[in-house]
């Protein structure tokens, strides 16, 4: 149950761009697993952002490294909910073309969802996240400004809790609207 609320959880966030969970209808082997499996089991690969090459891979550690709950491991499955980085780990000996074939990029991660409490992993998994949107939200600002004003722009706005970072991505939306 863990694994596929997390699934879901990461599927609704704007950080993520694709989740792979036989348990979601998203999956392209979502009939397949109903008819074999009573659930989609405890593993639950996830992409952040587009990011490919060394920004991928950084982002992915970033990522990875911002978690207080979640252990990185290079072996999955334990009572513990762990995440290690493909790319770096179960395929490194893989070519980087061979692994782009299978679908393994460098900002994929896979996560093995443990028994913890589902707020408390929804909550680490939202810190790594938040580094992200943070970053997104900066270049936004920044760019096509004069730095001055930008500075001052994002010191008048800069609130680092999850609700500020998004109010504060609201209000560059709409004056980015209203000034085209």
């Amino acid at each position: 149950e863990n694994a596929l609320e997390i699934a879901r959880f990461l599927e609704a966030q704007p950080g993520v761009s694709r989740v792979l969970y036989p348990g979601l209808k998203s999956h392209p082997q979502f009939d397949l697993a109903a008819c074999q499996m009573t659930s989609g089991g405890t593993m639950v690969s996830f992409e952040l952002g587009e990011a490919q090459g060394d920004d991928g891979k950084a982002t992915a550690f970033k990522f990875e490294n911002a978690l207080e709950i979640i252990d990185i491991s290079n072996n999955l499955g334990d009572t513990k909910s762990l995440i290690t980085h493909p790319p770096t780990t179960t395929h490194q000996r893989v070519e980087a073309d061979e692994r782009a074939r299978m679908g393994i990029r460098d900002n994929l991660l896979r996560i093995s969802v443990g028994l913890e409490d589902i707020d408390d992993l929804k909550e680490d998994l939202s810190r790594g996240l938040d580094g992200e949107r943070l970053k997104r939200f900066l270049v936004a600002l920044l760019k096509g400004q004069k730095s001055e004003s930008a500075w001052h722009r994002m010191q008048e706005h800069l609130d680092l809790t999850p609700e500020g970072i998004a109010k504060s991505e609201k209000r560059v939306k709409e004056e980015t609207s209203s000034a085209s």
